[in-house]
């Protein structure tokens, strides 16, 4: 009815990675104080992960498959995540040395955790550098706001006219 006006938002699909908490269940939030944060420091990470539980010795797995979707399933909840993580961040070869310690039952958990907890703050490292880089002051901030501001209000008030020009309710009045 409104002809090509607008773009009609796609979803997401239902196949979208969720990550799970660090307790194991359901998905990581800031409510169920379960979470990793981009902007942890070293020690936080390390501490976090290493409140992770584990078990004792690690179970058999059922599955030949390495993929992390068909292992992580038949492990308990605390190592599934750790395993998880390090299926997201580390490199191949790590999550199968790892995954293969975990095959072999050997004893490993503290190592799994402190290579991981590296392994986050590596990836983490270069978002807090930029988080904390000193020409990210209040300053340079509302300069940059009001230089893209003066940039994008033109487009955006075509829009706003194109959109009302399709549902037929009259022109924009903040065009000068």
């Amino acid at each position: 009815r409104f002809g090509e006006t607008l773009k009609i938002p796609r979803g997401v699909p239902r196949g979208a990675l969720r990550l799970p908490g660090l307790d194991g269940t359901a998905k990581m939030g800031e409510s169920e104080g379960n979470t990793l944060d981009l902007l942890d420091d070293e020690a936080t990470v390390l501490r976090k992960i290493k409140a992770v539980a584990t078990t004792i010795d690690p179970l058999p797995l059922k599955t030949p498959s390495n993929h992390p979707d068909d292992v992580i399933a038949e492990m308990p909840p605390g190592v599934g995540v750790l395993y998880r993580l390090l299926s997201l961040l580390a490199p191949p070869e790590i999550y199968d040395d790892f995954l293969g310690k975990y095959r072999r039952g050997e004893k490993f958990y503290g190592t799994l955790k402190t290579t991981l907890a590296k392994i986050i703050s590596d990836f983490n490292r270069p978002i807090i550098d930029r988080y904390n880089d000193p020409s990210n002051n209040e300053e340079s901030i509302v300069d940059f706001l009001q230089v893209n501001a003066a940039r994008v209000t033109p487009v955006a008030l075509d829009t706003v006219e194109a959109v009302r020009a399709a549902m037929g309710i009259g022109r924009c009045l903040h065009r000068r």
